[in-house]
């Protein structure tokens, strides 16, 4: 069930929501700003954080961004600090999983866990196939698609066109 644990966290920042279910944990946080840069980076690169029952090391993240985070980009970013780097975004259309883009994307040979494959959709049930698909090929950690503003993905209302529509991407997140 939903459970709130509201509060300052680990590194200043305020907790304002957690959402916890099997299979599923979203800690929604509001960055409590410095104005010293150098306290900021500390707390970034020393600062432990968890995902689940993933530990990272520190709050460096390198985000999904179709035709960068590619996996030698990713292993590079991890090696120069990065406590965690997801892959670039993969389908949840089944009929394209077998493509080299999409096998390529999803490829983590050689990465240190936990292994984070992005998926995009609209369907809540080939999104859910899509994840289980991942899981199945090393993924610890789903990331859904809900921030894309590239036009391709939106007109297809993905990316973050699903935060137009809360039923659909609660849906999809259940």
């Amino acid at each position: 069930g939903h459970q709130a644990h509201l509060g300052q966290g680990e590194g200043g920042e305020q907790v304002v929501d957690e959402l916890s279910e099997p299979g599923f944990h979203a800690v929604i946080v509001e960055r409590v700003g410095t104005t010293d840069w150098l306290q900021s980076r500390l707390i970034f690169e020393q600062t432990p954080v968890r995902i689940g029952p993933h530990s990272l090391p520190n709050r460096l993240f390198v985000a999904p961004m179709a035709g960068v985070t590619d996996r030698p980009f990713r292993q590079l970013c991890r090696r120069l600090g990065a406590g965690y780097a997801v892959s670039e975004m993969v389908t949840s259309r089944k009929e394209l999983w077998g493509s080299l883009k999409t096998s390529r994307r999803a490829d983590h040979t050689g990465e240190p866990g936990p292994i984070a494959v992005q998926i995009a959709g609209t369907d809540a049930a080939m999104m859910a196939e899509a994840a289980a698909y991942n899981i199945d090929r090393g993924a610890q950690i789903i990331d859904i698609n809900m921030g894309c503003p590239a036009k391709k993905v939106c007109n297809k209302w993905a990316g973050s066109a699903l935060m137009r529509n809360e039923a659909l991407a609660l849906e999809i997140v259940e």
